[in-house]
Formats: structure tokens, C-alpha cells, sequence
């Protein structure tokens, strides 16, 4: 991947704090190819694994966003129609 191949505009960012914190931060980059946002994704995922740990219920709104970013490659034939979904994603009930 080359400078150029990479598409500049704000996106956010989640980051999970610990007791259940979620902060939105600004991304200045947007993926390029489906291999960059399958890895995004699989961090995102990796990073919400604990919502469905043994010991605490996972709520309806997680159990939504987690599909949500399983299903992607699957409800988006273009890179970029897939980000924009992922960027628009309301998280704000997380």
C-alpha cells in the first residue's frame, strides 16, 4: 500500500476503558482494502470480547454491534461503503 492509496477524512475510533467505559476518538485515515478493514474489525472485536464473558450479561446493544462488525464483508460489496457504515455505527448506547 502506497501513500496514495489511502483516503483522508474524519472517522472515529472506539476504545474501551476498563468497568465498561467507551471513548470515541477521531481517526484521520480510512481503509483501503477489505484485508485492512477485516483487521480493524477483528481488533474491534477482540477489544468487546469481554462484554460476553461468563460473569456479566452481554446487553442487546452489544450483541447488535458485535453482529454488526461480523457481518460487514457479508452487507457491503464496496471497502468504502463498509467504513462509512462502521463510521455512521450509533455506539453511544454501548
Amino acid at each position: 500500500m502506497s501513500f496514495e492509496d489511502i483516503s483522508y477524512k474524519p472517522v472515529r475510533v472506539t476504545t474501551l476503558i476498563s468497568d465498561g467505559v467507551v471513548s470515541t476518538m477521531p481517526r484521520a485515515w480510512v481503509y483501503a482494502t477489505w484485508d485492512d478493514l477485516k483487521r480493524g474489525r477483528e481488533r474491534e472485536l477482540a477489544q468487546t470480547d469481554w462484554w460476553a464473558m461468563s460473569d456479566r450479561t452481554i446487553t442487546d446493544a452489544q450483541k447488535a454491534y458485535r453482529q454488526f462488525l461480523r457481518d460487514l464483508p457479508a452487507n457491503h460489496s464496496d471497502v468504502q461503503d463498509a467504513e462509512n457504515a462502521w463510521a455512521d455505527y450509533d455506539i453511544s448506547n454501548l
